[in-house]
């Protein structure tokens, strides 16, 4: 917002908004509700105590602190908020946090790289439950309780560290005391860096073995080879699945190392979702029609409606820019019907108008009127796992005459290939527009499909390495039974080329080039390319909002299941509805020139 010209009044405006929408006053409340308040704040410093993370310097040694040691002291305040936790009745809950960019040290743990912290992907996130579901393993969903507290003490380079009392102070603590920062808590910005080290020394430790392509996810194998376990984390959240003796250790010195405050089978929340498994197929179902049913549109006057090329002010792009972030999540998470309307109001940045406003207000209607659509991973054995991979592009349809490019990657079932209506599950999609300009169809359908093959050999490194167990990257590709992989487009002239053992000879020599890294990339994963008719093209929702192709996405999702058919019937289907189209037309045209020459007698 500030690089875009916005006021700095604005973007204050803007911040206090969004806390105060999360939080509530700590102080001046109703008394019931002020005691309410008070608890809170005590277990949680009753809590930091416990965990050796601060400790109070009261009386004469505060007082020697603030002379001595003032530029070691940062500011803290107190987080309070209701918290609303799946089905459990809501409760009031404070944090004691510092003031992070007030950290003294911030510099140098900025060189050190300790503020950086890894989260697991979208990609490993549907790896991890599509791997749950196809081992038939129970899902388990835990929450460790004050996971930044237990990280571990402070490092001595960055000790002594103080903070003042947070505005309101500490109920029963003298308000001139001061608190010594011992452990990590919460607001120091390497506390997620240091709790992911953590947790990571733990989990080796007891047997699991990190992914070589996501640093939150781990994998547990038994003597044999054998993969007997998944883990994976965000944060403080995690979600794991697994059995045997070998499992069952492995989880028993976990929970005896972190307190978990939750720990819940079948049904929970991860990353901001809910995930219910069957108890009898041991499908996972990820839905997130709770946010959906919560996300607010734009409000705009008719008056204003009317105009719809008029700009945006400054606060309705600020609102604008708020719900671009609502939508952007959800769409990336659960809802790839929205992820086109999503890409194009984020492209109208920086001067959206009110036209866009609207369009923005139409994908949040979409996204209430099908907030019961979900995500189901479905219980395909392991072994028989297969890639299918939808591209598409739409050429010259985005603003500015660019071009929509999209891809949906899908895991199902190796018969696919073989022409069989197979389970199907999305696992990672993308709507964008091209970074390259183009000046063809082929170009554009080239271009996209070779961002798309690279996140399918990537999607296919993750499913080698979790089924046969870690490798070398390069070596992965040497194994003689690689994950089966099918990459589909409707450009019937980039299947030509990509099946066509001769150089391609185009004027675009970038087109050219765009072929030859799909041959590669189709070589590496000794994947199959396919044709299909447009209208059986998933990824045909990822580059238009037309209600056709997204009814064929949302149905494909719905029913979690997708067919390919043989081109050779589909070409011999549409060249038999081409000549049954001209010979109706000839019989209309004989019958109409039958009744003229009637007409004239």
């Amino acid at each position: 917002m500030y690089h875009a010209g916005v006021p700095i009044e604005v973007m204050l405006a803007s911040y206090y908004q969004k806390r105060g929408s999360k939080e509530i006053a700590h102080v001046n409340q109703e008394p019931e509700q002020q005691k309410k308040i008070d608890e809170a704040k005590l277990a949680e410093w009753h809590v930091i105590e416990g965990k050796h993370a601060g400790r109070l310097v009261l009386g004469e040694e505060a007082q020697a602190v603030r002379q001595k040691l003032a530029h070691r002291i940062m500011d803290s305040r107190y987080v309070v908020t209701l918290k609303q936790e799946e089905d459990s009745p809501t409760r009031v809950k404070a944090r004691w946090c510092l003031l992070g960019h007030r950290d003294p040290d911030l510099s140098a743990k900025a060189l050190e790289g300790a503020l950086q912290s890894p989260t697991i992907s979208q990609v490993s996130r549907s790896m991890l439950f599509q791997t749950i579901a196809s081992n038939r393993w129970t899902l388990a969903l835990g929450d460790i309780k004050g996971a930044f507290l237990a990280a571990g003490p402070l490092a001595e380079r960055y000790r002594p560290l103080y903070a003042r009392l947070p505005p309101g102070g500490i109920p029963g603590v003298p308000p001139d005391s001061l608190i010594e920062v011992t452990g990590h808590v919460y607001g120091l910005n390497d506390s997620p860096s240091a709790w992911q080290q953590k947790l990571h020394k733990v989990l080796i430790s007891v047997g699991f073995k990190v992914s070589r392509f996501d640093a939150c996810l781990y994998q547990l194998r038994d003597q044999g080879g054998k993969l007997v376990g998944i883990y994976g984390v965000h944060v403080d959240d995690c979600a794991t699945g697994g059995e045997g003796a070998v499992y069952d250790s492995a989880m028993k010195q976990l929970k005896e190392q972190f307190e978990f405050r939750k720990w819940r089978t079948l049904d929970g929340d991860f990353c901001g979702a809910r995930y219910t498994q069957c108890s009898k197929t041991f499908a996972i179902t990820m839905s997130q029609a709770k946010f959906a049913n919560n996300l607010r549109p734009l409000h705009l006057s008719r008056s204003r409606c009317a105009n719809r090329d008029a700009p945006l002010d400054e606060k309705e792009i600020s609102c604008l820019r708020a719900i671009n972030g609502s939508l952007n999540w959800i769409s990336s998470q659960s809802r790839p019907d929205l992820s086109t309307q999503v890409s194009f109001s984020q492209q109208s940045f920086p001067k959206p108008t009110v036209g866009d406003a609207l369009a923005a207000n139409n994908a949040i209607r979409r996204a209430k009127q099908h907030a019961d659509l979900s995500i189901v991973y479905r219980p395909v054995p392991m072994a028989e796992l297969a890639i299918v991979c939808h591209s598409d592009a739409a050429y010259a349809n985005a603003k500015g005459g660019a071009t929509q490019a999209g891809y949906v990657l899908g895991f199902t079932h190796q018969d696919l290939e073989r022409g069989f209506t197979c389970d199907w599950s999305p696992a990672y999609w993308k709507s964008h527009r091209l970074p390259r300009v183009v000046n063809s169809t082929l170009s554009a359908e080239a271009q996209s499909m070779s961002g798309a093959a690279s996140m399918c050999e990537w999607l296919s490194l993750l499913l080698a390495e979790i089924r046969d167990g870690p490798c070398c990257a390069q070596s992965l590709w040497d194994v003689p039974r690689r994950p089966p992989c099918t990459l589909v487009t409707d450009c019937k002239s980039l299947f030509d080329h990509l099946k066509s053992p001769s150089a391609p000879s185009l004027d675009d020599r970038r087109t050219s080039i765009d072929i030859v890294i799909i041959r590669e990339s189709v070589r590496r994963m000794s994947a199959s390319v396919r044709w299909i008719p447009t209208d059986r093209m998933l990824a045909d929702g990822m580059t238009k909002g037309a209600a056709d192709a997204l009814d064929l996405l949302r149905a494909c999702m719905r029913s979690g299941k997708y067919q390919i058919s043989p081109e050779e019937d589909v070409l011999e289907w549409r060249a038999n509805e081409r000549n049954r189209r001209k010979l109706v037309a000839e019989r209309r045209a004989k019958f109409s020139a039958h009744l003229v020459s009637l007409i004239n007698k």
